[in-house]
């Protein structure tokens, strides 16, 4: 009998690239954020049971990063472009 699939390739995740302070250039910049997912480095060496667990970590750290108030420096508070209306009301 004939295969109608061909073999599957194995599967190559494609990561984020970080830097090697862990912080994706990628993200925006923001420090909080690029602290929380710096364990994503480590997650091609683990196995994968102990994936879940470092993502349960991860999320938490973003969680605690969204709740955070932000850090406003001087030159960021006196931008007369941050009072611009937001969408959303923000």
């Amino acid at each position: 009998m004939t295969e109608l699939n061909p073999p599957a390739a194995e599967a190559v995740p494609d990561w984020p690239h970080l830097d090697h302070h862990g912080h994706n250039p990628e993200a925006g910049g923001d420090a909080a954020v690029s602290r929380a997912v710096a364990p994503l480095q480590e997650i091609p060496d683990l196995p994968v049971a102990d994936h879940p667990e470092r993502f349960a970590q991860m999320h938490d750290a973003l969680l605690e990063a969204l709740n955070s108030e932000p850090a406003v420096n001087e030159q960021t508070a006196q931008d007369p472009a941050n009072d611009a209306p937001r969408p959303g009301g923000r």
